[in-house]
């Protein structure tokens, strides 16, 4: 198998470890449907990514998203992670937002200084609930019918079945009941006090672990509860949120890569070879096409140097290598000119031919 560039993001956090967590995969191309699904289920995240060359001459890459139970069409800080990890793998959007393509169609990415923001999608359904589900959720919710004061359908690729209380604080005293929500996407909002630092309580629950999982943020959910409620006038917008003459909404999150400690919880760290790991074996297929069959790699410090068997082939904090057979020696090289780190890896196979240009 290739080997994987992944990315372990931290989306909607205020810090590091404290948000929704994503798994990135770059170059993805050369994996199958299953193989995906597998990766997906083995990292055993809410979602798991993998970015694609675009289909779409309008968009600047592809996106699918896979939970452990299967594929979505969009999902919210799976396309903020992916976006960030896509940028800092060094890709640059064609105009002044990025436009990635997944299941949903094309989402508009919106930089601002490190900060993204999703243009939410369309919704795929909208309008009330039937009254059969309303009573259902409110079943599984615990609470009394008319408890409910609005419903509708957020469905804009997750079916979100949206539903309002009359406060956040009931909104935070719900005990669900897996047994009545099981299999259903469900967002809960109530609006907070006058004067609060937020307008709304949002709680989401959703299938996973076997059961009924409870999401501390969602993407998805919060951007069509704002096209919900400001197109029901339940939601007011702040005077500065819209674009003149636009009905498009950005969700905004804070993005990093993840397991990046704070200073003060570990030493300042030597540069280092981060992947991939001192004695990796890389098996060649001839049927996969070269450029699908770089090894990445990639280390942590600044001002490096690349050497393969004792010769310099790239700059940098990552690279990468058209494999060849045989043992290699990989030396990282500080500004110095000192190798700082060095691994080991075998390639077998037959040797491959470039690329036809």
């Amino acid at each position: 198998m290739m080997p994987l560039t992944v990315h372990m993001v931290d989306v909607f956090g205020a810090g590091p470890l404290a948000g929704n967590p994503v798994a990135v995969v770059h170059d993805a191309q050369g994996l199958s449907d299953a193989a995906m699904a597998d990766y997906a289920r083995w990292t055993n995240l809410s979602e798991t990514t993998f970015l694609l060359p675009p289909v779409d001459p309008a968009a600047d890459y592809r996106l699918r998203i896979f939970t452990p139970g299967g594929e979505l069409p969009f999902a919210g800080h799976p396309t903020l992670g992916s976006c960030h990890a896509w940028l800092a793998a060094g890709g640059r959007p064609r105009g002044e937002v990025v436009v990635q393509e997944c299941g949903v169609g094309l989402v508009r990415i919106r930089r601002d200084g490190t900060r993204l923001a999703f243009a939410a999608p369309p919704l795929r359904r909208s309008g009330p609930l039937a009254e059969d589900d309303v009573r259902l959720l409110a079943r599984g919710l615990g609470v009394a019918r008319d408890e409910i004061v609005h419903h509708a359908w957020c469905d804009n690729g997750p079916g979100w079945r949206g539903v309002m209380l009359e406060s956040a604080e009931r909104v935070l005293s719900l005990r669900p009941d897996a047994g009545v929500l099981g299999g259903l996407d469900v967002g809960v909002v109530g609006r907070r006090p006058e004067g609060d630092e937020c307008a709304f309580e949002v709680r989401a629950f959703f299938p996973g672990h076997g059961g009924l999982a409870e999401d501390p943020v969602t993407g998805s959910l919060n951007a069509a509860l704002a096209q919900w409620l400001i197109g029901a006038g339940l939601a007011a917008l702040p005077r500065d949120a819209l674009e003149a003459a636009r009905e498009e909404w950005f969700i905004a999150g804070t993005e990093q890569d993840l397991f990046e400690l704070p200073p003060a919880a570990r030493a300042e760290a030597a540069p280092r070879i981060t992947a991939p790991a001192d004695g990796t074996i890389i098996a060649l297929d001839p049927d996969i096409p070269p450029r699908h069959q770089r090894v990445r790699f990639e280390a942590e410090g600044t001002g490096l140097q690349w050497r393969m068997d004792g010769k310099p082939f790239a700059h940098g904090g990552s690279a990468q290598w058209l494999p060849w057979p045989g043992r290699h020696l990989v030396e990282l090289v500080d500004a110095r000119g000192k190798v700082v780190d060095q691994l080991r890896l075998e390639v077998r196979g037959a040797g491959l031919k470039s690329a036809a240009r």
